[in-house]
């Protein structure tokens, strides 16, 4: 299913109940596997240039959020080979309900379709090779730094919050604030980590909680550290956020 961003809003209760009729058969060893429910969206909130009072709601993707992980996955894909590779994904999908949030607008192309397709395949690893500084790495103990006060809001040392993002040095991509300030939620299922070394790997294929990253400003040093992780539930607010990468240009 197509449509703008801001008019899926009228099938909201219908997205709702597909949502429940899926828990429920996913519970029934019976039930057969059915094709997932795809749905792309266009008129991203934040490229509007037009009709911005009734275009910028991006409330849909807020409303799927709230429902179990295991049937629900939103993708923001950065440019058209990544779409194309997301939605080569999804088709193939059962028993979820999925959305693309895809720009109606020229964008610029960042990856090849081989490279698109190894990007949108990686896991949590992706995450933590981020936060290391990447193929710039210097190999700091935290995320641009051997010295936390440099990089990161943590263990309650300023203020018991979140703080403004971008206030500490970044690290060797220029990325903020991967240690502390708020725990980053992935998309991969929390699990034990196998004994046999892995390469991105991905997690459980199923789960109750979804693995966090990076600390939060409450703490302390341990915490911030790339490698450390926490398990949490999609209802936890106030310490959970997540990292945006922009082009400068």
């Amino acid at each position: 299913m197509h449509s703008y961003e801001a008019f899926i809003r009228i099938i909201d209760s219908m997205a709702s109940q597909h949502a429940k009729w899926l828990k429920v058969c996913n519970e029934l060893p019976w039930r057969k596997d059915i094709a997932s429910l795809n749905y792309i969206l266009t008129s991203n909130v934040w490229q509007q240039d037009h009709n911005g009072y009734t275009h910028q709601d991006p409330g849909f993707i807020d409303h799927l959020a709230n429902k179990k992980a295991d049937i629900v996955r939103v993708y923001l894909p950065p440019d058209s080979n990544c779409l194309l590779s997301c939605y080569d994904h999804i088709i193939k999908t059962k028993n979820y309900i999925n959305v693309i949030v895809a720009s109606k607008h020229m964008r610029p192309q960042w990856l090849t379709m081989e490279e698109a397709k190894v990007h949108c395949a990686k896991g949590l690893g992706k995450w933590e090779f981020a936060a290391r500084g990447g193929s710039k790495t210097r190999g700091y103990r935290y995320s641009g730094s051997n010295n936390i006060d440099d990089v990161a809001w943590y263990g309650g040392k300023y203020k018991y919050g979140p703080d403004e993002v971008g206030t500490k040095c970044p690290n060797e991509l220029g990325l903020y604030d991967m240690s502390g300030n708020v725990w980053e939620m992935c998309e991969d299922w929390y699990s034990e980590y196998s004994s046999v070394p892995q390469t991105d790997p991905k997690g459980a294929k199923h789960g109750d909680m979804h693995v966090c990253r990076g600390g939060t400003y409450f703490l302390g040093e341990e915490g911030s550290l790339p490698a450390n992780r926490l398990c949490l539930g999609q209802d936890t607010i106030g310490m959970v956020g997540l990292r945006l990468v922009l082009s400068e240009n």
